[in-house]
């Protein structure tokens, strides 16, 4: 089992969605690619600015909080 972190993106969509699906800017997305070639979305985990490191399927609603942003 190979476990893989991201990082958030600061693009979002404008609904609640699994976490893997949540942010779309385009680093983002090219980095979820990468680790999906690596591991299943099961062992993926996403490093989010508002709730820490959460797995990729858990489901978020859109924030606007940032990782140079304190909170």
């Amino acid at each position: 089992m190979t476990n893989i972190i991201v990082a958030c993106g600061k693009s979002k969509t404008s609904y609640p969605a699994p976490a893997h699906q949540l942010y779309t800017g385009p680093y983002y997305r090219l980095a979820i690619g990468c680790a999906k070639r690596w591991a299943s979305l099961d062992d993926i985990y996403i490093f989010s600015a508002k709730y820490g490191v959460i797995h990729s399927s858990t489901i978020l609603e859109p924030y606007e909080q940032t990782l140079s942003m304190p909170g």
